[in-house]
């Protein structure tokens, strides 16, 4: 409990404390850039496997006759449904 008597404690901050705290935001901005840049890479990323997983999906049911599947990185290759045969 806070008596009347005590004076609250002052706190000094320095230039040099001033410096180093601008010094650590700039630091912690640069690393949110970064972050922020590899978390679109991987949504790009996740974007592009869910486009060619359904691509293969209808390839793989017959839904979709000769066409261009996209492979990733903006490439695209023609796409004929063949019948597979699956083994273990």
């Amino acid at each position: 409990m806070l008596l009347m008597s005590q004076q609250p404690q002052r706190i000094v901050i320095t230039r040099e404390d001033i410096e180093r705290l601008v010094e650590e935001r700039n630091s912690l901005a640069a690393l949110l850039d970064v972050v922020r840049q590899n978390l679109a890479l991987v949504a790009q990323s996740l974007n592009e496997l869910r486009s060619a997983k359904d691509m293969l999906t209808l390839l793989s049911k017959g839904a979709v006759q000769d066409t261009y599947a996209g492979v990733g990185g903006g490439v695209f290759i023609k796409a004929s449904p063949t019948k597979v045969r699956r083994s273990l």
